[in-house]
């Protein structure tokens, strides 16, 4: 929780085994939800993404790769969203919350 709201971030990802983990630890102790939304990744992104025991993650997957434009805008979110961890290529190498300025964003 932050100030009394409930903080819910998605990380968007296909075919990031090597950093999902990494990204996920990164995510601060405020944030109550993470989903991770599972662009059809070709390797072991879901099988990292399981492995975890972050009960605060859900993993969302999608049947065919829509692109990350597709992963924010997935119909299985039912929580308010806060944040979307990604750079300009939809890469998540060495990103983090931490420091970062949260914005609410209105439906």
């Amino acid at each position: 929780m932050l100030d009394g709201k409930r903080v819910a971030v998605v990380v968007p990802a296909h075919d990031e085994e090597k950093l999902i983990a990494e990204t996920i630890r990164s995510i601060p102790d405020f944030v109550d939800r993470v989903y991770v939304v599972d662009d059809r990744s070709q390797d072991g992104t879901v099988e990292v993404v399981r492995s975890l025991t972050d009960s605060r993650v859900k993993l969302i997957e999608h049947e065919r790769n829509l692109g990350v434009g597709g992963a924010i805008d997935t119909n299985s979110i039912t929580s308010p969203i806060v944040g979307f961890i990604f750079d300009q290529k939809g890469l998540m190498y060495n990103l983090t919350l931490e420091g970062s300025k949260i914005t609410r964003i209105n439906p």
